[in-house]
């Protein structure tokens, strides 16, 4: 039972891998649909392969969770975690920063495709952001960093087409929540601004891994949804750009640029969904991290800059799996304690 399981799970992988590789990337950032806007899906016998593909994916990432000898890894790493005495959220918190302050330095508004209409926005932007990514990148305060991205993102739904904000609001949103509730624990600022007000400032800490984990899982579906499956022309300017459909080069002629888009928007879509419900969050999101690396070498430093806050939280959903709750119970059933 297990062989089979890993067999499946090893050509979902392959299939994942050969139609994700933009699973990271903002399409968006690179390529309009132009003259790919009237494309469609036409289901034929690759993209259900694709499909089952992805179903193995999934049945593998289930086994992944449901296996004793992952837990032990995941118990080491929780370990890590803790020892590291919040090192990883702080990470989160610089990286976070450092974009903050290069989009300000670059004249970006949050993302390369966002566009204010006026120079005074533009300016109130900038502004917004380095104050935000100074207050990060110093670790003065994570609660109130937090509370002004919130701010700043709710507020851009009124300046900015919610057709564009939808890619970034739930990672935006989820980033500042996590913030806020992580703030005591990291910044003696953020502590006494808790108690202050009358708040403990240990209540919601607990929460913060499951909100992050929760905005990259529906970050992810919308991504898969908006700028794939529902939009394949966006993806096919793309790739008419950035020749990322090696398939043809191992022997697969008949695997189209079409076949490549919808092999994305499923891999994506399944991703999301794993992350989402918590299912092997640390397998999962290595096999993202993978996809990432990928895309930053094709893609460069407009890549890089605008995801430096997922290379944190990468790291962070590695080490602490989906939340500290999820990970303690479940590690409780097996009999595993982490250490």
């Amino acid at each position: 039972m297990r062989r089979s399981t890993l067999s499946l799970g090893l050509v979902g992988s392959f299939i994942l891998v050969a139609g994700s590789h933009p699973a990271f990337a903002h399409v968006r950032w690179f390529a309009k649909a132009g003259r790919f806007a009237d494309a469609r899906f036409l289901l034929d016998a690759t993209m259900a392969l694709i499909v089952v593909g992805a179903v193995a994916y999934g049945l593998f990432a289930w086994y992944v969770h449901r296996s004793v000898r992952f837990e032990r890894v995941a118990a080491r790493l929780a370990g890590v975690a803790e020892a590291g005495a919040g090192l990883d959220w702080r990470l989160v918190g610089l990286l976070t920063g450092g974009m903050l302050i290069g989009n300000a330095f670059l004249g970006i508004y949050l993302a390369p495709n966002i566009e204010l209409e006026t120079a005074a926005l533009v300016r109130v932007g900038a502004a917004a952001q380095t104050l935000v990514g100074l207050l990060l990148l110093l670790q003065i305060t994570y609660s109130v960093s937090g509370l002004l991205v919130l701010v700043v993102s709710v507020l851009s739904l009124g300046v900015v087409s919610p057709w564009v904000m939808i890619d970034y609001v739930f990672e935006f949103v989820a980033l500042a929540v996590a913030f806020v509730l992580v703030g005591p624990s990291l910044s003696q600022l953020d502590r006494r601004a808790w108690q202050w007000s009358g708040l403990d400032p240990t209540i919601g800490r607990h929460l913060a891994v499951p909100v992050i984990r929760v905005g990259v899982g529906l970050t992810l579906i919308v991504l898969a949804l908006h700028n794939k499956l529902l939009n394949p022309g966006l993806t096919l300017a793309f790739l008419d750009e950035y020749h990322f459909n090696f398939m043809p080069m191992l022997g697969f002629t008949g695997f189209t640029n079409l076949h490549f888009t919808f092999a994305a928007g499923i891999g994506e879509l399944t991703l999301g969904l794993l992350v989402l419900f918590g299912v092997a969050t640390r397998f999962v999101v290595a096999t993202l991290a993978a996809f990432f690396v990928l895309t930053l070498i094709l893609l460069g430093p407009i890549e890089l800059l605008g995801h430096l806050p997922l290379v944190g939280i990468a790291i962070l959903l590695i080490l602490r799996g989906a939340g500290r709750r999820a990970d303690h119970g479940r590690l409780a059933v097996e009999g595993i304690r982490p250490r």
